[in-house]
Formats: structure tokens, sequence, C-alpha cells
């Protein structure tokens, strides 16, 4: 049974777009956000900002995208358009006429992309470390934190152990365990693997490759909703960031946006203090104006 949230959340099934979707709802005020999670996360990769406040503050819905976590595994469909049309699908199953989107590296490219192809349906952008360019050698930190897919485990310990030798996840890992739970699949008694499978994070990173840079510039300067960019203050593996400080400020130029950072790295930002630096942002973001 994953690890309990710091908000109680309902879990829906959905029939959206021709998949069974999972997602979660937090309660809280308006306006709703709608978070998307990372190439190979789930939607408990959020429950740190959910423990910082995020809700109640805000009324929250989070889906395990396509092919992640409980949501349905397809042949094919983990294009950016098909992603797009996923998105819009699950916001008419949740009746939400526009929301906040909100996306954390992969998701956060998927919300640029779905912002600027659905003005109507999405009031504000914010993007947590995700911009127009992303560090050179991002394919290789991507294999490095994929390598753990597929793998067989004979218990959820075992698996436990496997990521918190990660470089990447060190002091924060001990608020991550709804994400490593969800993050699991079980076969048969003592034997497990995970979730998301290699397939689909290759295919939808592929996907995101085939996009130039001048294409996603085009994206990003089409955007007129007002949007935010939290970038991460730390290297994420190997001394290197996943989003370089320079590629930043030009998303948020391109953008015409605001420009914030959060301690960590692109994954443990959404722990800790990181996560309590990224909610207060986003809480002024969207009610001090």
């Amino acid at each position: 049974m994953p690890t309990l949230l710091a908000t109680e959340a309902t879990s829906r099934t959905l029939d959206v777009n021709g998949i069974r979707l999972q997602c979660l709802e937090h309660p809280g005020d308006a306006p709703p956000i709608v978070l998307l999670h990372s190439l190979t996360g789930n939607a408990r990769i959020f429950d740190g900002l959910v423990a910082a406040g995020l809700s109640p503050a805000f009324h929250l819905f989070v889906p395990d995208l396509r092919g992640r976590g409980a949501t349905e595994t397809t042949l094919a469909g983990y294009s950016l358009e098909q992603g797009r049309a996923d998105i819009v699908a699950l916001l008419d199953a949740l009746g939400l006429e526009r929301v906040v989107l909100c996306g954390h590296s992969f998701g956060g490219l998927l919300a640029l992309y779905a912002a600027a192809h659905e003005p109507e349906r999405v009031s504000h952008l914010i993007l947590l470390d995700a911009g127009v360019e992303m560090h050179p050698a991002t394919p290789l930190m991507v294999a490095a934190a994929t390598a753990r897919l597929d793998q067989l485990f004979p218990s959820i310990e075992s698996y436990r152990a496997v990521v918190r030798m990660a470089p990447y996840v060190n002091r924060r890992y001990d608020e991550m365990n709804g994400f490593v739970e969800a993050d699991l699949k079980r076969l048969a008694p003592h034997l497990y693997t995970t979730s998301s499978r290699g397939a689909v994070a290759a295919t939808a990173a592929l996907h995101v490759y085939a996009m130039s840079k001048g294409d996603w510039r085009s994206c990003a300067e089409s955007v007129e909703q007002p949007s935010l960019l939290v970038h991460a203050t730390e290297p994420f593996l190997m001394g290197m960031p996943m989003l370089q400080e320079d590629a930043a400020a030009e998303t948020v130029a391109l953008l015409d946006g605001t420009l914030a950072s959060a301690e960590g790295n692109h994954f443990t930002m959404l722990f800790g203090p990181g996560a309590a630096e990224i909610v207060a942002t986003i809480t002024q973001f969207l009610r001090g104006n």
C-alpha cells in the first residue's frame, strides 16, 4: 500500500482518449492546477509539493501519464501531440474548462506544447526545470535515470535500495516513499518490476528530441498566457544541471514570463526546502497579481 499523502486525495480512474487513466485529486481552492510528471515519473512525484501546502492552497489534479504509474500502457501514443490530446480529454472528463498547467521536466515540455496549442484550456503555464533547450548531455542523464526500468526485484525494499543509491536522490530519499512504491508493479509473489517501461520512456523522449530548438522557441513565443519557470539551483548528475541558467533565462524571455529558483537538483527540488520555495513562488504567481 503506497505511503499516505499529506492531504486526503481521491484516486480516480477515468476513460480518457481511449485509455484508462489514473488521476489523483487533492482538495483545495481555485484555480485548479493540473500537474504533469517527468518522463518516468508518476503522480506521487509531487508528494513534496502537496506536503508543502500546494493543496489545500489550490485544487490539484495529478494524472499518471499514458504508460506510467497506474495508467494504461499502449503500444503507441507517446508523441507530444498525443499527450496534448490526452490532457484535453482529461480536462473534458473532469469537467474542467480552463486550468493552470504545471509540468516538471518532460511534463514541463508537454505543458509548454499544450499551452501553445490549447490557449483556451490553459490559463497559466508553470515550468519546473524545463526549457526550450535542455543540457546537451540530457540524453545521457536520462539514460542513467532510466536504467532502473524493466528490471525485476524480489521486494519493494530491494527496489528502494536501488533508488536510494542514485546520486541525484541523496538526502531527500526518505520523502520519496510514495513515488518509489507507485513506481512498482507486482507481477507475482516476491516479484516486482517498474510500472514505467523502458520502451515508453525511450519513445516519448525521442519525440521530444525530434523537435529542434527552433521548434521549441516558436512554441514558447506563441504562448500568450502568464508563465512562470522555476529553475533548480544544483547540478543533477556529474556536476551537470538538466537545465542551464542561460537556457532558463532564454525560455522566460521567449515566454515574457517570470523566472524563479528553488533549492535542490532537477529531482530533489520537488521535496523539502525546494518544494516549500516552489509552493511559495506558485502562490505569489497565481495570487499576487
